[in-house]
């Protein structure tokens, strides 16, 4: 792929979303080949409504990088380093946004490509024609578990934002239960579901939680 240098570090992104809500961009790291899951980083979106994967891609990089050229943000090892590779989910449009706002910042010669999921074409800065690897080569199964892994990333995020926005959402219908009992009970059980199946005794363990209140919780669901 012409790199400048050999690609020792890595780094993934993807975003999750569904029709705008609780969307999230990952950063995934590979290094000599391996992941090294202490530099993951999850960005929640902030600046972007609706359904814009375009934009929400741009934002996660311009948010990674911004960090690395602030320099009083590098107390953070997962910001510390440049990546000798970048990439990005998908095709020409993820590439282009992601590149022009690489280029906003200055960082223009950060090797970038988007590697899409249909025909797992790679798609490089500047060529209209994308490079196709042999389905058994190593360097593209390396490519492919970078990008899985950023999508998985992303998603295993964005499952847990959506379970705990509509445990929250539930638990408004019930008396007693301000933002910070609400993100206990989040805590606790992690899943709108298992919420739903405790038992009382369940609910009394949990901490900051009354019994009546727990009391409350379990009658809401399990009134029929």
């Amino acid at each position: 792929m012409d790199l400048p240098r050999f690609p020792r570090r890595i780094e993934g992104y993807d975003i999750s979303t569904i029709m705008g809500q609780s969307s999230v961009g990952s950063m995934v790291v590979f290094e000599e080949g391996r992941s090294k899951k202490s530099d993951y980083k999850r960005f929640r979106i902030k600046t972007v409504d609706g359904q814009d994967d375009y934009a929400m891609l741009a934002e996660v990089i311009g948010r990674r990088f911004g960090r690395w050229l602030d320099q009083t943000s590098l107390w953070d090892s997962s910001f510390k380093k440049i990546p000798d590779l970048i990439v990005v989910d998908g095709g020409k449009g993820q590439l282009s946004v992601s590149r022009k706002r690489l280029m906003e910042m200055s960082l223009e010669n950060l090797p970038i490509i988007g590697l899409a999921k249909r025909m797992e074409e790679i798609y490089k800065v500047d060529e209209d024609r994308s490079l196709s690897l042999p389905p058994k080569s190593e360097a593209l199964k390396l490519l492919q578990r970078v990008r899985d892994e950023a999508h998985r990333f992303a998603l295993s995020y964005h499952r847990k934002l959506r379970d705990a926005d509509t445990i929250r959402s539930i638990l408004d219908e019930i008396p007693g239960l301000g933002e910070k009992r609400k993100q206990l009970l989040v805590d606790h059980f992690g899943s709108f579901q298992e919420v739903v199946e405790a038992t009382l005794e369940e609910l009394y363990a949990v901490k900051g939680i009354p019994r009546a209140v727990a009391e409350s919780i379990f009658r809401h669901f399990h009134r029929f």
